[in-house]
């Protein structure tokens, strides 16, 4: 009897993505809460943190090796923060108006 051939093996699930850096998982809260200015305890006292923001603070900040720096800057530490805008340049002066000698 010929024996029946083996059914094509589907191909291996593909692994999971892999899952951000506490840093990037960190920098991501800090840009979402408008931290980038702030220094790394505003994670903690600003109320516009959400609960899981405020666990990642503590993972990443209050252990023997802190992944930011009690007194970094988001900004120093991530760089996905945007860039510093520059303050606000007033309008340029519209000119003098045109004097007529008569």
């Amino acid at each position: 009897c010929p024996t029946a051939s083996p059914a094509p093996s589907s191909p291996p699930p593909s692994p999971p993505p892999p899952t951000s850096s506490l840093l990037e998982r960190i920098c991501d809260c800090a840009i979402q809460s408008g931290l980038c200015d702030q220094t790394c305890n505003a994670m903690f006292t600003s109320d516009s943190v959400s609960p899981e923001c405020q666990s990642l603070y503590a993972e990443g900040v209050c252990n023997s090796s802190p992944v930011i720096g009690f007194n970094t800057l988001y900004r120093d530490a991530c760089t996905a923060c945007p860039t510093a805008s520059p303050a606000p340049s007033s309008p340029p002066p519209s000119p003098p108006p045109p004097t007529s000698s008569l």
